[in-house]
């Protein structure tokens, strides 16, 4: 006894005998409850549950489920009287009430002295005995209705009035003999139990060919109400066929009273009330479509719910208002009230086999990617491309209701709801062109890049993975090309926020120093023509200023940089040595060139905003390495690492490419094309180097102005998706040639850091202007075979392609149907004021000179051509076409009928679903690729495959071998891009590839570019993304 105690301290001991008398009272107990439910004159018992619910009954399996039994004697009878109730029906309370009067005359012998074992002996020999005399004096009876009825009455009445008990022992026989099937289980989920809550019990009856939904004729019609009349069992044969599936009669009504019989399927039938139970995405339904229409064309439409197939998309939830969301098989998608949504009766095991041929594809890919779902972000009276009938028309958005948008068609005044994931918007479309051409190894499609233009974003809301599809790649690389109007944008949408461990940085600060010698008020003006002698002004020549940052080392050698107001808006100017007045980037080029000096005017920035002389600093204790590159670069590349104790394991450190075998890089001069200007390239039309970037240009844009592209003043304000050629080992022109920037070595001071969640990353120590080199991505050359074998065995993540050649291609191709896409977006935009367009909050390096006012003899040195171009004509004339017409598409939707996004059933025009309504014209979720011949190939033959039959895309790999480059992250909102330019050779594959500044980056800021990644494109790898952006995309393959 002590070690049972042991096991369990707080359990009752209790000895043999008083444990027996326990379970014997317990029997007694729940006799007691029960015995007086026996019986047509038995009592109604009332329960109360802890809630307050009442229920009133006096069915014995009912009290004892509803029961809570604690004893476990009295639980293991109750349970043994509900098993009795599951194989038979009936008998709950007989079998308890048996048993406790067994139990009950046991304990009168028991307490005769007699042993409890032969009491059980007893029991065993007494029910084979009743067996014996129930087998010899059982009487066969046949199943037919009147004895059915008899059996059901002498149940229910036990259960329920005598009234009602015959009206429901009708209805039961009559509702089992309907479904009844020849040596198979009666299915009793063929039977549905309606509550009608404006009757009484007495009302209750059978409805004989119940009331279904089925297709009136075509799978993607209307469905009607249709009667059940038969139901064809497998092996009939039926007018001459034998059926060997399960087929139902029904019978369909027209207006005319006219009914005519049909025999459909399970998976052509629906049922006629909605399911009282949430259903899953991917259910097979039918549910009632809202057709927008035009005032006088619902004044002719009778009002009435009319369903049509489809499956649940996205199931009910709080983002979508408890809604279901519809895919139709014909193309169409709306969001369904619940209670308007019909399950239908049977389903095939892959569901999409039950759509239409149309529209399977989609919804096969749909279920197969679920819960992962890319949509395309957009916005109210934002414009977009859209696919109907073949074509891409453009469209404006009017609303957006969650996972779907309404768009209105501005040529044909057409309004329609569109699913934001469907391929026939045209952000969509190209995003799984782009990534069915690189897993076919097709050539990659790109865009320009447009800021304003609607992306791709892609929504989770279970974070199950789909199944990916067979490997078509084994490694991921990082794409050269820009994002196709923003379609690489792609944001996942989780319910949990990714986790950014919280750690206290080191203490850091951004110091502003000031040169030693400057002292711009006492440097006065003096009349002169600048020549070279004005460079002995200089306190000391560039070549002893490295390690600087470049804006600062103008001023080091005697340059001063001043802040003017000009009607209340701020400008900069540079003071030279001299005393020379600079306003602008033409002012210091030409100033640089009279005085030969060795100053370049990538130097000079006239951004107010820009901070030469502040530096970003760290506590030197967390320096871990002082120059990575070990002097290969002029400014030295510290590594800072205060998140954990990781060492930065990369010593191999180069700044130049180096093909590996297989890879036929030729840069020798002779197949390169030089220039002979001695202007610094400044005059486009000469240099011919300049005329290799502006030819291949016009392909792509044939209203460009040639002096607005490129390189301006040794910066790139914008990517050119044809490439720059630079100027060249066999050019003759300077060093300080405004076409030699990539060539250049590093100069700004980067350091490389430990991130929280993204590895090693760089950032700026200062301030670099729009358009500024960074540096490039130098490393090793592969062939696409030996990429791909690498980075299976030792990682891809410093894979990069020289997709170039794609690039421009899909570029060309599609530069046409851009310019009109764009300028709608812009004049949609609401104007908003850029940072250049005022003045600065801060007046602390506020300084006005007076001789700015007053130095009249300054103005003889201001080129001709000082004032910026305004827009040009054609520029003008286009603008003023696009504002006409969409003046004309404001008026279109003024006229059109909207239905809005909370629409009710009262504003609500609805199909008739009589015989003589107008069948909707079908849609689709898919379009036809435009870009594509009948035959599925481009029209346009790639370069690439003119230098060989097997040529493919080449790989930069700086895994081992490189260059600080190879430390940039990847974000959704980067601050960089990426460049190809053309230096030592002119081969279209081997590219240079170059980082630039897409807008001013503040000193600290980490620098970041689009790894353009294509999601999905390595199966079984997947690769989050912590960017922290606005629009990060939360994963990156």
């Amino acid at each position: 006894m002590a070690a049972i105690s042991l096991l369990n301290p707080k359990a009752e001991v209790a000895r043999a005998a008083a444990a027996l008398a326990v379970n014997i009272s317990a029997a007694k107990g729940i006799q007691d409850v029960m015995k007086t439910n026996l019986g047509p004159k038995g009592t109604v018992k009332m329960l109360v549950s802890g809630a307050g619910d009442i229920k009133i009954t006096k069915d014995g399996n009912v009290l004892l489920h509803e029961m809570q039994i604690q004893h476990p004697t009295a639980s293991l009878i109750a349970r043994a009287s509900t098993a009795q109730d599951d194989m038979t029906g009936d008998g709950t309370t007989s079998t308890v009430l048996i048993i406790g009067e067994l139990l009950k005359q046991a304990d009168i012998y028991i307490a005769d002295g007699l042993h409890p074992r032969l009491l059980a002996e007893g029991f065993d020999k007494a029910r084979a005995k009743t067996l014996e005399i129930l087998d010899n004096m059982k009487i066969p009876i046949e199943i037919n209705r009147e004895n059915l009825i008899d059996i059901a009455k002498t149940s229910l009445r036990t259960k329920v009035h005598p009234n009602l008990a015959d009206i429901l022992s009708d209805v039961c026989v009559d509702a089992m003999l309907a479904i009844r099937q020849e040596n198979k289980p009666v299915d009793l989920h063929m039977v549905e139990i309606m509550e009608m809550q404006h009757k009484t019990d007495m009302d209750t009856q059978l409805i004989k060919g119940e009331t279904y939904y089925a297709n009136r004729s075509e799978i993607i019609g209307a469905w009607v109400k249709v009667t059940l009349k038969e139901i064809i069992i497998p092996g009939t044969r039926r007018d001459g066929q034998i059926y060997t599936n399960t087929m139902y009669v029904v019978a369909i009504e027209s207006r005319q009273k006219i009914i005519r019989q049909k025999i459909v399927t399970g998976r052509e039938m629906a049922y006629l009330q909605p399911a009282n139970v949430q259903l899953d995405v991917g259910a097979r339904v039918i549910a009632v479509f809202r057709e927008i229409l035009l005032p006088e064309e619902a004044s002719q439409r009778v009002k009435k719910d009319v369903f049509y197939p489809g499956i649940v998309a996205e199931p009910l939830q709080i983002s979508n208002k408890f809604r279901y969301l519809i895919f139709f098989d014909d193309g169409y998608a709306q969001y369904v009230n619940f209670n308007l949504v019909h399950p239908i009766f049977e389903a095939s095991k892959e569901v999409w086999e039950d759509v239409n041929i149309n529209s399977r594809g989609f919804i096969k890919k749909y279920l197969d990617k679920y819960p992962e779902r890319p949509m395309v972000k957009l916005h109210k009276d934002q414009a977009i491309r859209t696919e109907y009938n073949g074509k891409w028309w453009i469209t404006t958005v009017m609303s957006v209701d969650c996972s779907l948008v309404q768009m209105f068609f501005d040529a044909s005044g057409r309004i329609e709801w569109i699913y934001r994931g469907s391929t026939r918007l045209n952000p969509m479309f190209k995003e799984e062109q782009a990534a069915s051409n690189r897993l076919q190894h097709r050539q990659r499609m790109t865009r320009k890049a447009n800021t304003t233009a609607p992306y791709v974003e892609y929504t989770r809301s279970d974070p199950e993975q789909p199944e990916q599809p067979p490997p078509q790649r084994s490694v991921a690389r990082k794409s050269t090309s820009r994002p196709p109007s923003n379609n690489n944008n792609i944001t996942y949408r989780v319910n949990q926020y990714l986790p950014v461990p919280h750690r206290e940085a080191p203490a850091t600060k951004i110091v502003y120093y000031t040169p030693r010698r400057q002292k711009p008020k006492t440097n006065v003006y003096t009349p002169h023509s600048c020549n070279a002698k004005c460079k002995e002004y200089m306190y000391c020549s560039l070549s002893r200023l490295k390690g600087y940052s470049p804006l600062s080392k103008p001023l080091l050698c005697g340059f001063y940089r001043l802040m003017y107001k000009c009607k209340n808006k701020k400008s900069v100017l540079y003071k030279a040595p001299c005393g020379r007045t600079l306003r602008n980037m033409q002012e210091v080029h030409m100033y640089l060139r009279v005085t030969r000096s060795d100053l370049t005017v990538d130097l000079f920035d006239f951004n107010v905003y820009v901070r030469c002389l502040a530096e970003f600093m760290v506590e030197q204790k967390n320096i871990l390495i002082k120059d990575l590159s070990q002097g290969k670069e002029e400014c030295p590349i510290t590594v800072v690492n205060y998140v954990n104790s990781a060492q930065l394991n990369f010593c191999n450190y180069s700044t130049r490419r180096e093909p590996m075998e297989g890879v036929n890089l030729n840069t020798h001069t002779e197949f390169l094309t030089g220039c002979d200007c001695t202007d610094d390239c400044i005059d486009r039309q000469k240099c011919s180097c300049w005329q290799l970037t502006l030819q291949c240009l016009k392909y792509m844009d044939k209203d460009t102005d040639p002096q607005t592209v490129g390189y301006q003043y040794r910066r790139l304000p914008e990517p050119i998706f044809s490439g720059i050629y630079e100027c060249n080992r066999k050019c003759k022109c300077a060093s300080t040639c405004l076409n030699r920037v990539v060539q250049n070595p590093l100069h700004h001071k980067l350091q490389i850091f430990q991130t929280d969640m993204k590895g090693w990353g760089i950032r700026c120590l200062n301030d670099i202007p729009q358009g500024s080199f960074i540096c490039i991505y130098a490393g090793v050359l592969l062939t696409e075979d030996m990429a791909n074998r690498d980075g299976k065995f030792y990682g891809d993540e410093y894979l990069a392609e020289l997709d170039f050649i794609e690039t421009a291609e899909r570029t060309k191709e599609d530069y046409e149907e851009d310019p009109y896409h764009e300028e709608v977006e812009k004049d949609l935009k609401s104007p908003h004021r850029s940072p250049e367009d005022s003045a600065p909050d801060d007046d602390d390096d506020y300084e006005e000179d007076e001789s700015i006012r007053n130095a009249a003899d300054d103005r003889d040195f201001v080129p001709a051509n000082f004032q910026a171009k305004k827009h040009s004509e054609l520029d003008s004339g286009i603008r003023t076409r696009l504002r006409k017409r969409q003046e004309e598409v404001l008026i279109k939707q003024e006229k059109r009928a909207v239905i809005p996004a909370s629409m009710t059933d009262d504003d609500t025009v609805m199909i008739s679903d009589d015989e003589d309504y107008v069948p909707r014209e079908p849609s689709s979720f898919n379009p036809q690729d435009s870009s594509l011949t009948e035959g599925g190939e481009r029209r346009y033959k790639s370069v690439r495959e003119m230098f060989g039959t097997d040529e493919d895309v080449y790989i930069m790999d700086a895994k081992n071998t490189g260059n600080i480059g190879r430390f940039l992250n990847h974000s959704c909102s980067p601050n960089i891009f990426v460049q190809n330019v053309f230096v030592d050779t002119h081969d279209l594959r081997f590219p240079w590839v170059a980082f630039f500044t897409l807008s001013y980056v503040r000193a600290g800021t980490e620098l970041t570019w689009n790894y353009n990644y294509d999601i999905g494109s390595v199966p079984g790898k997947e690769l989050s993304c912590y960017c922290g952006s606005s629009e990060c995309k939360g994963r990156l393959l």
